[in-house]
């Protein structure tokens, strides 16, 4: 699934990106490698090819709309 797939409000994670230019920060990664460590993010709207979104303190992030998230279901 696509970050630009989900609906306001709807909760994610975003997945591991598969490619990289250099060397991958592994330092965000779970243990498993698939999905970034930290906050369950709060998606709240598509802006152009970005979607703006939230983590529980209200920080906003701007990530790519074709990036490939987990929904978490509440």
């Amino acid at each position: 699934m696509q970050l630009g797939d989900l609906e306001k409000g709807q909760k994610f994670r975003i997945k591991k990106q598969e490619h990289y230019i250099g060397k991958p920060p592994e330092n965000l990664f779970s243990s498993d490698g698939s999905v970034i460590k930290g906050e369950v993010l709060t998606y709240e709207e598509k802006d152009g090819m970005y979607c703006i979104c939230s983590d529980h303190e209200g920080n906003k992030f701007n990530y790519p709309s074709w990036s490939h998230i987990i929904p978490i279901d509440d």
